[in-house]
């Protein structure tokens, strides 16, 4: 009947990453066991570690595994290299953030994850985008950093940033006038001079907001254009 030793576990284990079946050796119940054991006291004392290699689990000694070097490992054996010279991910690639893996069952973005080990800075407001616009891509040389805002560069302000920046404004004491008086100005009947007079501004913003392009207010709808009844609830000042 088959022993099991702690020591020659941990032998064992020093060459490399090994399954657990392969480390047990055997399918017999009574060996599995005994095998659990002694393996359960190796993981009590935290001389071993679970790492994944490619998609299964494996186990090595808590001290003797460089944890990028098995992760770079895995992206190998699930990349290829195509003829543009783009290293493609076989895996998940996700419509936003790019190739994934998981990393102690949590998801990765690979760049990211090769851009770190390559001894580059990258922080929350850093992006790893590919100068190659392959999705797929995750080739160190075609990585470039790029920042959260690049995506936001041309782009128009929401119905909701616009109401954000308003607010701010008004909360500054930055605003001219309050949405009061501007509704105000929108019902008067007098001359755009008699009221600014009256409110203290120029002429031009109370031209700007009898036009509708100052002090707006936005009527947000279920879709797109749509507006909706009088329903107060569903009026964002701003």
């Amino acid at each position: 009947m088959r022993e099991y030793i702690r020591e020659s576990i941990l032998e064992r284990l020093a060459a490399g990453p090994v399954m657990y079946a392969d480390l047990a050796e055997s399918r017999n119940r009574d060996c599995r066991a005994r095998f659990g054991q002694v393996f359960n006291s190796l993981r009590a004392d935290g001389l071993i570690k679970k790492v994944w290699i490619g998609q299964y689990p494996h186990w090595a000694l808590a001290s003797g595994v460089d944890e990028n070097e098995v992760l770079i490992r895995r992206i190998e054996e699930n990349s290829r290299q195509d003829s543009e010279g783009c290293i493609n991910w076989l895996g998940y690639v996700d419509p936003r953030r790019g190739p994934m893996i998981r990393v102690d069952q949590k998801p990765q973005s690979i760049r990211r994850l090769l851009w770190a080990m390559n001894g580059r800075e990258v922080d929350y407001q850093t992006t790893i985008r590919c100068s190659c616009e392959n999705e797929a891509c995750i080739n160190l040389k075609h990585l470039k950093k790029g920042s959260r805002k690049d995506k936001a560069i041309g782009r128009k302000y929401s119905i909701v940033h616009r109401k954000k920046l308003a607010d701010a404004q008004r909360a500054n004491g930055k605003a001219k006038l309050t949405m009061e008086q501007a509704r105000e100005v929108r019902a008067s009947a007098e001359t755009n001079r008699t009221l600014a007079v009256r409110f203290g501004v120029s002429e031009a913003l109370i031209s700007g907001i009898r036009r509708d392009k100052s002090y707006k207010e936005f009527h947000a709808g279920l879709f797109p254009g749509q507006q909706p009844a009088n329903n107060p609830h569903q009026q964002v000042a701003a």
